[in-house]
């Protein structure tokens, strides 16, 4: 291939990696639950009715009733792309070099994390924020404040000799 053809179209590899993944059972402290939480629809501001739980009495003690999660309950589900573009380049005989890009959550998806199940937060019921799945880069579900962005890209360039 002449070099300016293979300067250009030659010596590129692309990687990339896509998880998808359901969502999984919000976790629930002790409280009192009078109705059921599975009932109404789901959105981001009402992830859950809020309304089938009561926050227990002040200076009393009450021992756990409610279950741990609920089975009609799951959190949102999680679908990323991450992908690196990388180029080489032969400079000379010994001199090599790299260029790579390298973006996460690539198509700048809004993966939201649980909905907060502390019945004392302003924001109970609520899935808000940006989350993670399981066993990747952090515990599952794990929710991140508003100041979390979407995609990162990362530049770099190695020179190799």
């Amino acid at each position: 291939m002449p070099r300016a053809a293979e300067f250009l179209i030659g010596g590129w590899k692309i990687v990339g990696v896509m998880t998808l993944t359901t969502g999984d059972y919000p976790r629930f402290g002790n409280m009192i639950v009078t109705g059921n939480p599975c009932t109404g629809g789901q959105s981001p501001q009402h992830w859950f009715n809020t309304s089938a739980f009561q926050e227990i009495p002040a200076n009393t003690y009450v021992l756990r009733t409610n279950p741990l999660q609920f089975d009609c309950l799951t959190g949102p589900k999680f679908f990323d792309v991450d992908a690196t573009l990388a180029k080489s380049l032969k400079i000379t005989e010994r001199i090599k070099t790299e260029f790579k890009v390298s973006a996460y959550n690539a198509t700048n998806k809004l993966n939201r994390g649980d909905p907060d199940t502390n019945i004392y937060d302003s924001t109970f019921g609520q899935a808000l924020y940006q989350g993670s799945p399981g066993g990747t880069f952090g515990v599952q579900g794990a929710t991140y404040g508003p100041g979390n962005s979407g995609r990162q890209v990362e530049l770099g360039l190695k020179i190799i000799f």
